[in-house]
């Protein structure tokens, strides 16, 4: 089964720290946590009592706890049930930068005859462990890339980001 741990320490290689990009639409975010999403996530206390000082804030051992337990409980789920820790990582990441309703409803027609539903139920899992693994991974990055396409041709000023998201993609 695959292991939050793991995937945790490899989303965090792309979701580093503090940024505030003004193209960026989530606006303000911390290791991929964007305020404009998530305006109640605990951390932003201490993020702001550390930008009051004129610091930039980093990850210190109590912020760390608010992220893991941010990205376990919000896009982490039932994934530990899938058996390929590369699909189950490739799903999670695919949740942090679309959504976990997106992601999921993406997989469930990756994989097609499941309900569309968005819920990473027991028919949903059962197929995700039965499919090929790295031909559903190759499949969800090429999704990705699809729909970041239309994102740039939509708002052009998204093209910044462009070859991290690239980046991303490959280390799938």
């Amino acid at each position: 089964m695959a292991n939050f741990d793991k995937a945790f320490t490899q989303l965090l290689k792309h979701e580093g720290g503090y940024g505030n990009h003004k193209d960026d639409i989530g606006g303000e975010t911390f290791c991929g946590i964007a305020r404009n999403e998530w305006p109640r996530w605990e951390g932003w206390k201490i993020v702001d009592s550390v930008k009051a000082t004129g610091e930039t804030p980093k990850m210190d051992l109590i912020l760390a706890a608010f992220v893991r337990t941010f990205f376990r409980e919000n896009y982490w789920r039932r994934m530990g049930q899938i058996e390929s820790q590369r699909l189950a990582y490739a799903l999670f990441d695919t949740a942090v930068q679309f959504g976990y309703g997106r992601a999921v409803e993406t997989v469930q027609r990756i994989l097609g005859g499941l309900d569309v539903d968005g819920i990473l139920g027991f028919n949903t899992l059962k197929a995700l462990n039965a499919a090929n693994h790295d031909e559903t991974v190759e499949k969800i990055k090429a999704w990705r890339t699809e729909r970041r396409a239309k994102v740039i041709a939509n708002k052009p000023s998204q093209a910044v980001f462009a070859n991290g998201w690239k980046a991303r993609d490959e280390a799938l």
